[in-house]
């Protein structure tokens, strides 16, 4: 997760289906496209880069119910657009042969590419910490984030909806209160 101003940028990977999906958009002064994405995604883990978020935002996903782990990542700057290039290079060859929604993302030439770019270094850095950076990047499918198809996919109740609501959440396998 990282933010400049209101502009935002999110990489998020859903590990049980091996997809990594890169979202950049603007947002308001109170962060509701952000917070509405959350809402949608239930991270169980959020890594941010320390020295580009708002304190806001990180006091909104601690106070979460059954909110996410908060991993401050803070070498994200200590990697280049050559190192990344080497790390991908590492993982899918020539550029040529990279996923598509990378390949997409290395042509933007703009700040929404340098906002992207350090998003998904933050996962790689947590996934190569944790060892398992050649398991699910070699499997993984890439997608660009695109709030209308995600719409259409799915039944959407922004943040306010559902914290107004009284929303179950039910763990397979663990003994309720009602069974004897």
């Amino acid at each position: 997760l990282r933010i400049n101003n209101f502009k935002v940028a999110v990489t998020f990977l859903e590990i049980g289906y091996s997809v990594i999906t890169f979202g950049y958009f603007e947002d308001d002064e109170s962060f509701t496209s952000l917070k509405t994405l959350i809402s949608q995604i239930k991270p169980t883990e959020v890594i941010y880069d320390r020295t580009s978020i708002d304190h806001n935002i990180i006091r909104y996903l601690k106070y979460l119910p059954g909110g996410p782990i908060l991993t401050p990542c803070s070498e994200i700057k200590a990697w280049g657009s050559l190192k990344l290039a080497e790390e991908l290079e590492k993982y899918y060859g020539t550029l040529e042969e990279w996923p598509q929604a990378l390949k997409e993302i290395i042509l933007i030439n703009t700040s929404q590419k340098e906002m992207l770019m350090l998003s998904y270094i933050g996962i790689l850095e947590y996934l190569e910490k944790a060892l398992i950076s050649d398991q699910v990047l070699y499997t993984s499918r890439y997608e660009l984030y695109d709030p209308e198809s995600f719409k259409q996919s799915r039944m959407i109740l922004d943040s306010q909806a559902l914290s107004n609501l009284e929303v179950f959440e039910v763990n397979y396998g663990a003994k309720s209160s009602f069974e004897g």
